[in-house]
C-alpha cells in the first residue's frame, strides 16, 4: 500500500498551507448562491522537489497518505451514501476502525516539510541527470495482486544549458481535485510532476465537492494556546444520488472553484514576493509549510492548470472563461495579480496570459452550461488524457462541443496571424515576417493549426477513478466496487505521468527555459495508449466513443 517511487530524478516533499485570518462573510453564503468573485483561498498542499538522493531517501522515508479519519468517512460515504441517520453512524464507526487499520500501511515515500531544493543542488542534480540520461533506471512496483515486479522506469534527460535559472526558481502547476476527493487524493501524480522540477499546488475546495474539506477557525492566542479548531465541510448532497444533483448546483460550484483558484494564484504571488510570513499559516503539526521557503523561488510568468474530472473542468474552463465574459462566468483578476512583476518573474497583465498549458485527466465537461461550452476553449496548449470509464453520452457531447469551439477559435487566430504576416511582409519583408512569428509564439515547423496545441489521448482498459491514488492504496477494494480498470495501477500512473510531463516539455515555455528533465516513453506502454485525431473526433464523435 506504499505509493510507488516518483518517476523523476528529484526527491519530493510536501507541506500544507492555509492563510490565517477571518474568511469573507460572503463565502459562507456562496453555497446558497452568492457572489463568487472574492473568496478566501482554501487550504492547499504544496508538492515540491527537495534536496537529497531520490532513490535512497524514497527507500527509508515514509509518511501517512491519509491526513485525517474525517476524509476516510467522506470516501466511504461515496460508496455507501448516508441516506439515514443509522447508515451515517455505522459508516462513521466503520471509518474509525478502517482508519486505525490502514493508516500505518497507506504511506507515501517522503517526509513532509523538508526544505525546498537549493539553487545549487537544483543545478547540480540536473547536470548529473543530463550525464546519466542514457541509462534507464529500474523500479519495483506492486501489482494489483500484491506481488512485486520489476519494470523499467522511463529514463530522463535535461539538456542543461545557460538558460537554467541561477536563482533556482521553479515553475508552478495548480492541480484541482475531482468530486469526492481532497488535496492528497492525487499524491502520486503530483509527486511525479514535482520530481521533474515543478512546484505543484493542490487546493482543497470548500464548495461542497470534496469528500471532506478542512477549514481552520479561531485565532491562536499568545503562547500557542487558544481557540483554534477545524471545521469540517462535508460533501454537499452526499445523501443524494450523483445524477439527482441539479446541474445548477454544479454550475455554482464551478464558479466558486474558479474563484478559489484565482484567489490561490493571487496568494502565491504574495508568497513569492515575501509578503506572507510563516506565522500566517494556520496549519499546525508535521505537515505545516513554511511559506518563507518559497519566497522568490516560484516563476509565475507562466503557469500550468491541471485537474481530474470536475477538476479538469475547473482547469480547462478557467483558462477560457478568464479570457472573456461567458454567461456570468467571467472572473477578473485582483490588483495583486495584475500588472508589473506582481510577484511573478516576467509580469503579465491577466491570468489567461500566464496559463500556458492545461492538462486534464478524464474531464467531466458538463458543469459549464451547455451554451457556454463552445465559447470556453481558451488559447493555452491542452492535453486531455481520458479513460474508458467516463463516456456517458452527455459528457461526450459536452467534450465535443468544447473541442469544436476550441478548434474554431484557434483557426480564427491563425487566419488573423497569417493575414498580419502577409501585410507585414509586404511592408518590411522577411524581417517583419520573422518578428511577427516571434510575437505570435509560432516557430518554423509549426503547422499553424489548432491541432498542434490540442492533444486527446485515451488509455485503453482504464477506469474513471484510475488517476487518483485509490487504486494504488486499496487496489482490491477498487476492483470489487468496479472503480478500477484493467491496466495495473502502477502502469497506469506511469503512463499518465510520463505523458503529461512530456507534453509540458513540448509546450510549456518554462520547461524548455529551465531545461527540466523529461521522461522517455516506454515501448511496452504503447499498447494502452490511443491517440485521437481531434479534428476527426469532433466531426464524428460516435466512432471514438468506447462504450455507449
Amino acid at each position: 500500500m506504499v505509493l510507488p517511487k516518483p518517476l523523476g530524478p528529484f526527491h519530493v516533499s510536501y507541506g500544507d498551507f492555509e492563510l490565517r485570518g477571518s474568511r469573507d462573510a460572503g463565502e459562507s453564503e456562496s453555497r446558497a448562491g452568492g457572489d463568487h468573485g472574492h473568496v478566501h483561498p482554501p487550504l492547499f498542499r504544496v508538492y515540491y522537489p527537495t534536496d537529497g538522493n531520490a532513490v535512497e531517501r524514497s527507500e527509508v522515508e515514509r509518511s501517512a497518505w491519509l491526513p485525517h479519519v474525517a476524509y476516510l468517512y467522506g470516501y466511504l460515504c461515496a460508496i455507501v451514501p448516508p441516506f439515514s441517520l443509522l447508515t451515517s453512524i455505522l459508516t462513521w464507526l466503520l471509518s474509525r476502525i478502517t482508519y486505525l487499520l490502514i493508516r500505518p500501511y497507506a504511506l507515501i515515500r517522503c517526509l513532509p516539510s523538508r526544505p525546498l531544493i537549493s539553487p545549487a543542488s537544483l543545478l547540480r542534480q540536473l547536470t548529473q541527470q543530463d550525464a546519466d540520461s542514457t541509462t534507464p533506471a529500474s523500479t519495483d512496483s506492486t501489482n494489483g495482486n500484491g506481488s512485486t515486479s520489476t519494470s523499467s522506469r522511463p529514463s530522463t534527460s535535461s539538456g542543461i544549458g545557460s538558460d537554467v535559472s541561477g536563482d533556482g526558481r521553479l515553475p508552478v502547476v495548480l492541480f484541482s481535485h475531482g468530486l469526492w476527493s481532497m488535496r492528497s487524493t492525487y499524491t502520486q501524480f503530483c509527486f511525479d510532476l514535482a520530481s521533474h522540477g515543478y512546484v505543484v499546488v493542490a487546493p482543497e475546495y470548500t464548495d461542497g465537492t470534496a469528500c471532506m474539506a478542512a477549514v481552520t477557525e479561531g485565532q491562536e492566542e499568545e503562547g500557542g494556546k487558544g481557540g483554534v479548531g477545524v471545521k469540517w465541510i462535508p460533501h454537499e448532497r452526499m445523501d443524494v444520488e450523483f445524477f439527482e444533483v441539479p446541474m445548477d448546483v454544479r454550475h455554482r460550484q464551478l464558479q466558486q472553484r474558479m474563484a478559489a483558484l484565482r484567489s490561490t494564484l493571487s496568494l502565491l504571488h504574495q508568497v513569492n514576493s515575501g509578503q506572507v510570513a510563516d506565522a500566517d499559516n494556520a496549519v499546525t503539526g508535521a505537515t505545516r509549510l513554511r511559506p518563507s521557503s518559497l519566497s522568490h523561488r516560484l516563476d509565475l510568468s507562466h503557469i500550468v492548470l491541471a485537474g481530474h474530472s470536475f477538476g479538469g473542468a475547473t482547469s480547462a474552463y478557467l483558462a477560457g472563461v478568464a479570457e472573456q465574459p461567458i454567461n456570468g462566468f467571467h472572473l477578473s483578476l485582483s490588483p495583486a495579480v495584475q500588472g508589473g512583476d506582481g510577484g511573478g518573474r516576467d509580469g503579465g497583465d491577466s491570468l489567461v496570459s500566464r496559463v500556458s498549458c492545461v492538462v486534464v485527466l478524464d474531464t467531466w465537461w458538463r458543469p459549464l452550461p451547455d451554451e457556454a461550452q463552445a465559447l470556453a476553449g481558451g488559447k493555452a496548449a491542452l492535453l486531455c488524457i481520458d479513460t474508458e470509464g467516463l463516456n456517458a453520452a452527455r459528457n461526450v457531447v459536452a467534450r465535443k462541443r468544447f473541442l469544436q469551439g476550441r478548434l474554431a477559435s484557434w483557426q480564427e487566430r491563425w487566419v488573423q496571424i497569417v493575414k498580419e504576416q502577409e501585410k507585414q511582409e509586404e511592408g518590411e519583408g522577411k524581417e517583419g515576417e520573422e518578428e511577427e512569428r516571434k510575437g505570435s509564439g509560432r516557430t518554423d515547423g509549426e503547422s499553424g493549426k489548432a491541432e498542434s496545441a490540442t492533444e486527446l489521448i485515451v488509455l485503453v482498459g482504464s477506469a474513471h477513478q484510475d488517476p487518483s491514488d485509490l487504486s494504488l492504496v486499496a487496489p482490491g477494494m477498487m476492483k470489487k466496487v468496479k472503480m478500477s480498470g484493467a491496466i495495473p495501477p502502477p502502469i497506469f500512473h506511469r503512463i499518465n505521468s510520463t505523458t503529461s510531463v512530456r507534453f509540458l516539455h513540448q509546450h510549456f515555455p518554462l520547461a524548455k527555459k529551465y531545461r527540466l528533465p523529461v521522461p522517455s516513453a516506454l515501448p511496452e506502454d504503447a499498447v494502452h495508449v490511443q491517440h485521437v485525431d481531434v479534428p476527426e473526433y469532433v466531426k464524428d464523435w460516435e466512432k471514438i466513443v468506447v462504450s455507449p
